[in-house]
């Protein structure tokens, strides 16, 4: 292994371990959706099944049939009808949960990149435009404490931006194209 791929190894290590993290998510997802699916058909045909088994028909229009049931059918029948609902529910909500997962990976993953990126091009600490008074560089056991400081506070800053600017800093602080870059775009999207 050369000495720029050892450099860059924990920069490679993060993205890969992003990658999977995304990768499952997104191959599970559609997984996922089938089998909420399968259990929806599945409780809506007992439901109907139990209708027709337990319920008693007293009328039917084009929008609705009414039925009867005894007290302790009608108490069951309406147990499934919550599972229903439940399953329902979880049709909408799992799909928006995963969307709000990849989400906050991908802010997990800008945050721990902008740290491996100070941690390992140490020469980004010079285009930080800041300044600490020598009151608060005292404040700190060592020079590392001060500038871990730093880095957090640009974390903060970075992780308060839109994505599309999060995208701006890398391109500004890389001097490269990010979302131009269509072999790095293929890549990500592989």
């Amino acid at each position: 292994m050369n000495e720029e791929m050892k450099e860059n190894q924990p920069l490679l290590d993060l993205v890969n371990e992003y990658y999977a993290k995304y990768n499952s998510l997104f191959c599970t997802l559609p997984i996922t959706a089938e089998m909420i699916d399968r259990i929806y058909t599945k409780i809506d045909k007992d439901i109907k099944k139990y209708i027709r088994t337990k319920g008693e028909k007293i009328s039917e229009t084009e929008d609705a049939i009414k039925f009867s049931m005894k007290a302790e059918e009608l108490r069951i029948f309406q147990l499934h009808c919550k599972q229903l609902n439940k399953v329902a529910l979880a049709k909408t909500m799992v799909p928006k949960s995963f969307i709000v997962t990849l989400i906050s990976q991908y802010d997990s993953f800008v945050s721990c990149l902008v740290r491996c990126m100070f941690i390992y091009k140490s020469e980004l600490f010079n285009l930080l435009d800041r300044s600490i008074s020598y009151k608060n560089l005292v404040s700190y056991k060592s020079i590392d404490d001060a500038k871990n400081a730093f880095v957090d506070d640009e974390i903060d800053q970075i992780m308060r931006l839109s994505h599309i600017e999060q995208l701006n800093w890398f391109e500004k602080k890389l001097n490269t194209t990010v979302r131009s870059n269509k072999e790095l775009l293929r890549l990500a999207l592989v």
